[in-house]
């Protein structure tokens, strides 16, 4: 007979060092509360103004990171023209940071002669209808030097672009260690390497799936276990030939998730996106047409931008409530002029983020929807809207 003995219920909390962190995060980090822009305004009489300036702000910075997004791509197919598949991994890849980013953005004209990318200033160079759009055409009136026609900048927006470039760079690093692994699977799992895969089957009755095994631990070179081994004699020339220029794209060591993050193997990922465009469309696999772009381009229809008290000050000498970009109030004081913070509900005492939406379309005819984060610092709101970039 089976003895039943009474056990003390477990402890639900098994973990308490995650306890511990969902106890910080309510104190120290963020929580979302969704509200409308119109409810957090405080000044009532001037909010159909701010939210205008506000919308004019995040148009900009949508269109102007969209043309940056066109050009990066631009700027890195063009490095590879004409470069035979064998000689990809001796291509120079430019070296795209913050700053490139953001001149691609801003333009390079105010920039310091030493911070000046040599790539952006060619590129502008050889591409007059980009440069328009990001600096102006120069006209004389009056015998002063304008430009016109430039995507519209506003007073304080310096810093808009300085957080819009950190989110593209972030986006432009993610796309490679997130898809890389996808990309090496297109060639793996080819139309061409299906119709091998068939064949050796059918020679030498090896399984197919042992095939792609094969290829798939050889390339992201994990090492081949021994039940792999005897595919490599039986590859056709053309496959190790395959291999060895991917091979001298990624190199030998192992592509696990240290090797993804490390920036020395960014321009190894983006010199392997090239091959393998270029193996799909030459097989005419139906692939192809799936393909991303060689760097990301926002086509999302949310376009994020950061304000700081600086862009604030800015946004407020447009309503015309200042004068001037200078601060005369503390960071908090600026804030609360303009927003009702009390009216964001929530707990805990770290940075509170109000989802805002706006129930009309107010942008290319499209339902737009604003997101304000502002911070238990005043010091920064995050806003966002819904937009088509044209």
């Amino acid at each position: 007979m089976e003895t039943i003995v009474n056990k003390e219920p477990p402890d639900k909390r098994t973990r308490p060092d995650r306890a511990a962190k969902i106890k910080d995060r309510k104190n120290g980090e963020e929580n979302v509360v969704k509200c409308t822009l119109s409810r957090i305004i405080a000044d009532k009489d001037n909010k159909d103004v701010i939210i205008k300036v506000i919308k004019e702000r995040v148009d900009s910075v949508s269109k102007r990171t969209y043309l940056a997004g066109v050009a990066v791509n631009r700027i890195l197919k063009e490095v590879f023209e004409g470069v035979p598949d064998a000689q990809l991994h001796n291509v120079s890849v430019p070296s795209v940071d913050q700053n490139f980013i953001r001149q691609l953005m801003v333009g390079s004209r105010q920039a310091h002669m030493e911070t000046r990318d040599a790539t952006v200033e060619r590129f502008f160079h050889n591409n007059y209808w980009f440069r328009e759009k990001i600096e102006g055409r120069e006209v004389i009136v009056k015998k002063k030097k304008q430009y016109v026609g430039a995507i519209a900048r506003y007073d304080g927006d310096r810093n808009l672009y300085i957080h819009a470039s950190k989110k593209y760079l972030t986006n432009f690093n993610n796309h490679y260690r997130v898809h890389l692994s996808t990309w090496i699977k297109k060639f793996v799992y080819s139309k061409e390497n299906r119709t091998l895969a068939k064949e050796i089957k059918d020679e030498h009755g090896i399984d197919e799936t042992v095939f792609h095994r094969y290829l798939l631990y050889d390339i992201h070179s994990w090492g081949v276990k021994e039940d792999l081994i005897a595919i490599h004699s039986i590859l056709p020339e053309r496959t190790k030939m395959l291999l060895k220029i991917q091979h001298s794209i990624l190199g030998r060591d192992e592509i696990n998730r240290q090797w993804l993050k490390s920036v020395s193997n960014s321009a190894k990922m983006i010199r392997y996106n090239v091959f393998i465009n270029r193996y799909l469309e030459a097989t005419e696999d139906e692939d192809y047409a799936k393909l991303v772009n060689i760097a990301p381009i926002p086509t999302v229809k949310h376009a994020f931008i950061t304000i700081d008290t600086d862009g604030l000050l800015g946004v407020l000498k447009d309503v015309g409530l200042i004068e001037s970009l200078e601060k005369t109030l503390t960071n908090k004081e600026h804030w609360e002029s303009v927003f009702d913070v009390e009216n964001i509900r929530s707990t805990g005492k770290g940075t509170y983020f109000a989802e805002i939406s706006l129930p009309h379309p107010v942008l290319f005819n499209s339902a737009t929807s604003l997101f304000c984060a502002i911070s238990s610092m005043f010091e920064e709101a995050v806003i966002a809207h819904a937009c088509c970039i044209h």
